[in-house]
């Protein structure tokens, strides 16, 4: 076996307790402030091809999602006691998914901006809020680094509700932990 160094993922369910998510709040509203103007043409061609979009889809939704401002936030604050995460979907058309706890249903909506108009759809029956994966990661964060020594970081997956955890594993094959 060649001493190659690799990155495996493990992931990980809310019932082992482990954790992470970046605030996603600050993500966003990183990530709104960018103006419509601040995309190049190459950014926008690169996502015409990475979603198989035209150039003037991509350069639509590239005005839409930077005119989108605080609405990641305001879904957040809005089901706060149900909310387990927002991803973008691009394909086959461009949404805002909210994952929420529970199993009482939410009308998808439509979010209107001055540059057009985002689909949100709601999923529900989440096993977790992005709250309480949060709290467990705090109350296990440490004894995680100390008995994974190759632990490079960890997260949540808003689309999953699963805890990623990234280990660096210079052998191909990793150990179970």
């Amino acid at each position: 076996m060649k001493n190659k160094s690799s990155v495996v993922f493990a992931t990980a369910s809310f019932a082992l307790c482990l954790s992470f998510v970046e605030s996603a709040a600050a993500d966003s509203a990183s990530k709104n402030s960018e103006s419509a103007d601040s995309r190049t043409e190459s950014d926008i061609a690169s996502y015409a091809k990475e979603f198989g979009t035209s150039i003037d889809e991509a350069a639509r939704r590239s005005r839409i999602l930077a005119a989108r401002g605080n609405l990641a936030i305001d879904l957040r604050n809005e089901f706060e006691s149900r909310f387990a995460g927002s991803y973008l979907e691009h394909v086959p058309d461009l949404r805002i998914v909210v994952r929420l706890t529970g199993n009482s249903p939410v009308s998808s909506r439509l979010a209107v901006n001055d540059e057009g108009s985002i689909p949100i759809a709601f999923l529900t029956d989440a096993r977790a809020t992005l709250e309480e994966l949060e709290a467990a990661l705090d109350a296990h964060q440490k004894a995680l680094y100390s008995k994974i020594p190759a632990l490079q970081g960890l997260y949540a997956d808003e689309r999953t509700g699963d805890i990623v955890l990234v280990v660096h594993a210079p052998e191909v094959e990793s150990k179970a932990y």
